[in-house]
Protein backbone atom coordinates (compact mmCIF):
# COMPACT_ATOMS: atom_id res chain seq x y z
CA UNK A 1 0.00 0.00 0.00
CA UNK A 2 2.91 2.45 0.99
CA UNK A 3 6.23 2.67 0.03
CA UNK A 4 8.54 1.07 2.50
CA UNK A 5 11.19 4.12 3.15
CA UNK A 6 8.07 6.18 3.83
CA UNK A 7 6.18 3.83 6.14
CA UNK A 8 7.44 4.61 9.34
CA UNK A 9 7.15 8.36 9.04
CA UNK A 10 3.84 7.74 7.68
CA UNK A 11 2.68 5.43 10.46
CA UNK A 12 3.63 8.04 12.96
CA UNK A 13 1.49 10.20 11.27
CA UNK A 14 -1.55 8.54 10.73
CA UNK A 15 -1.23 7.21 14.54
CA UNK A 16 -0.78 11.01 15.54
CA UNK A 17 -3.94 11.82 13.97
CA UNK A 18 -5.61 9.01 15.44
CA UNK A 19 -4.81 10.18 18.37
CA UNK A 20 -5.51 13.96 18.15
CA UNK A 21 -9.10 12.44 17.20
CA UNK A 22 -9.46 10.09 20.03
CA UNK A 23 -7.93 12.79 22.58
CA UNK A 24 -10.39 15.73 21.46
CA UNK A 25 -13.65 14.08 20.11
CA UNK A 26 -15.08 14.36 23.39
CA UNK A 27 -14.99 18.01 23.63
CA UNK A 28 -15.99 18.05 19.85
CA UNK A 29 -18.99 15.90 20.66
CA UNK A 30 -20.20 18.37 23.84
CA UNK A 31 -19.55 20.91 21.63
CA UNK A 32 -22.34 19.64 19.13
CA UNK A 33 -19.24 19.99 16.59
CA UNK A 34 -19.98 16.10 15.72
CA UNK A 35 -22.37 13.39 16.50
CA UNK A 36 -21.08 10.34 18.61
CA UNK A 37 -21.58 8.24 15.70
CA UNK A 38 -19.56 10.22 13.33
CA UNK A 39 -16.63 10.45 16.08
CA UNK A 40 -16.65 6.66 16.36
CA UNK A 41 -16.42 6.23 12.33
CA UNK A 42 -13.59 9.04 12.31
CA UNK A 43 -11.45 7.22 14.97
CA UNK A 44 -12.10 3.69 13.32
CA UNK A 45 -11.01 5.03 10.12
CA UNK A 46 -7.82 6.60 11.44
CA UNK A 47 -7.30 3.38 13.31
CA UNK A 48 -7.86 1.62 9.86
CA UNK A 49 -5.22 3.87 8.18
CA UNK A 50 -2.65 3.66 10.87
CA UNK A 51 -2.61 0.03 11.25
CA UNK A 52 -2.65 -0.57 6.98
CA UNK A 53 0.62 1.94 7.01
CA UNK A 54 2.13 0.15 9.91
CA UNK A 55 1.38 -3.52 8.16
CA UNK A 56 1.93 -2.40 4.57
CA UNK A 57 -1.33 -4.44 3.50
CA UNK A 58 -4.54 -3.22 1.79
CA UNK A 59 -6.75 -5.54 3.35
CA UNK A 60 -9.45 -3.56 5.24
CA UNK A 61 -13.14 -3.72 6.60
CA UNK A 62 -13.54 -0.45 5.47
CA UNK A 63 -13.67 0.81 2.33
CA UNK A 64 -11.20 2.97 0.40
CA UNK A 65 -14.03 5.41 -0.25
CA UNK A 66 -14.63 5.51 3.91
CA UNK A 67 -10.91 6.18 4.23
CA UNK A 68 -10.63 8.47 1.26
CA UNK A 69 -13.75 10.38 2.94
CA UNK A 70 -11.92 10.72 6.44
CA UNK A 71 -8.30 12.04 5.18
CA UNK A 72 -10.13 14.54 2.93
CA UNK A 73 -12.16 15.70 5.84
CA UNK A 74 -8.50 15.60 7.92
CA UNK A 75 -7.12 17.84 4.98
CA UNK A 76 -9.39 20.47 5.42
CA UNK A 77 -9.23 21.06 8.77
CA UNK A 78 -5.73 20.62 8.47
CA UNK A 79 -5.84 23.62 5.52
CA UNK A 80 -7.88 25.90 7.74
CA UNK A 81 -5.49 25.29 10.66
CA UNK A 82 -2.75 26.40 8.64
CA UNK A 83 -4.49 29.34 7.02
CA UNK A 84 -5.51 30.69 10.76
CA UNK A 85 -1.63 29.75 11.59
CA UNK A 86 -0.08 31.94 9.32
CA UNK A 87 1.71 35.33 10.70
CA UNK A 88 1.77 33.50 13.91
CA UNK A 89 4.68 31.09 15.57
CA UNK A 90 6.43 29.57 13.10
CA UNK A 91 6.77 26.51 15.65
CA UNK A 92 2.62 26.01 15.18
CA UNK A 93 2.97 26.77 11.40
CA UNK A 94 5.71 24.67 10.40
CA UNK A 95 4.27 21.44 12.45
CA UNK A 96 0.58 22.21 11.09
CA UNK A 97 2.87 22.51 7.53
CA UNK A 98 4.75 18.92 8.03
CA UNK A 99 0.99 17.14 9.81
CA UNK A 100 -1.07 18.40 6.56
CA UNK A 101 1.26 17.29 4.18
CA UNK A 102 1.89 13.92 5.72
CA UNK A 103 -2.09 13.53 5.66
CA UNK A 104 -1.91 14.24 1.88
CA UNK A 105 0.27 11.81 1.08
CA UNK A 106 -1.80 9.24 3.06
CA UNK A 107 -4.66 10.60 1.35
CA UNK A 108 -2.75 10.20 -2.37
CA UNK A 109 -2.29 6.55 -1.13
CA UNK A 110 -5.37 6.10 -0.40
CA UNK A 111 -7.09 7.54 -3.58
CA UNK A 112 -4.84 5.33 -5.83
CA UNK A 113 -5.61 2.07 -3.83
CA UNK A 114 -9.28 3.12 -4.03
CA UNK A 115 -8.79 3.56 -7.73
CA UNK A 116 -7.15 0.01 -7.85
CA UNK A 117 -9.79 -1.90 -6.39
CA UNK A 118 -12.49 0.07 -7.81
CA UNK A 119 -11.13 -0.91 -11.17
CA UNK A 120 -10.80 -4.28 -10.10
CA UNK A 121 -14.62 -4.60 -9.05
CA UNK A 122 -15.09 -3.24 -12.34
CA UNK A 123 -12.93 -6.00 -14.38
CA UNK A 124 -14.50 -8.47 -11.54
CA UNK A 125 -18.33 -7.51 -12.92
CA UNK A 126 -17.06 -7.69 -17.04
CA UNK A 127 -15.60 -11.09 -16.54
CA UNK A 128 -19.02 -12.75 -14.67
CA UNK A 129 -21.22 -11.18 -17.17
CA UNK A 130 -19.00 -12.58 -19.91
CA UNK A 131 -18.99 -16.04 -18.13
CA UNK A 132 -22.51 -16.12 -17.49
CA UNK A 133 -23.07 -15.11 -21.14
CA UNK A 134 -21.00 -17.80 -22.40
CA UNK A 135 -22.84 -20.11 -20.17
CA UNK A 136 -25.95 -19.27 -21.87
CA UNK A 137 -24.81 -19.87 -25.55
CA UNK A 138 -23.43 -22.96 -23.88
Amino acid sequence: MFPARANAELAAAAAYERDVLEKNMPAMIEAGRITPDDAAAAIAAWRTIAALVESGSTETDLSFADLHLYTSRCLIGLEEAVTKAEGGEARILVHLIRRRDLVAVLHAQIERNRFHADHLAETNLILRRRAAAERKVA
